[in-house]
């Protein structure tokens, strides 16, 4: 990837994400709907056709539908005991501040600081 895009890392917004791939899920000429079968790896389309596949790709997060279908059990996320804080701060504002070179020579790409006793932060660039 880093050959053919200059990153280790291809970002893009999770909304956009899951638009793309509803949009290819359910385009005329592609596949989508809701799991039919998961055992036989099918997929009922609105038109009662039925399509099978030797994977299907269900991409509704951490509280999923998809893994209770497949494993028989809801499948409850587990906590962790870490936490994550995000919150923005615009490239303007640490324009100019000291101390703020380090992150601002990253502009525009993915950058992973780890700090004392494995704290980290990711630094990645987001849209309006």
């Amino acid at each position: 990837m880093e050959e053919k895009y200059g990153s280790p890392w291809l970002l893009c917004h999770r909304a956009d994400l899951h638009k793309e791939l509803r949009l290819l899920a359910t385009q005329q000429d592609g596949v989508g709907k809701p799991v039919e079968n998961p055992e036989t790896g099918s997929v009922k389309l609105e038109d009662a056709e039925v399509i099978n596949a030797d994977l299907i790709i269900a991409a509704d997060g951490v509280h999923t539908m998809a893994a209770t279908m497949v494993l028989g059990q809801p499948i409850p996320a587990a906590p962790t005991d870490t936490s994550a804080f995000r919150f923005l701060i615009p490239t303007t504002d640490l324009e100019g501040a000291s101390g703020a070179e380090e992150f601002l020579k990253y502009k525009g790409s993915m950058k992973i600081f780890i700090g004392e006793n494995g704290k980290r932060l990711v630094w990645y660039p987001c849209r309006r």
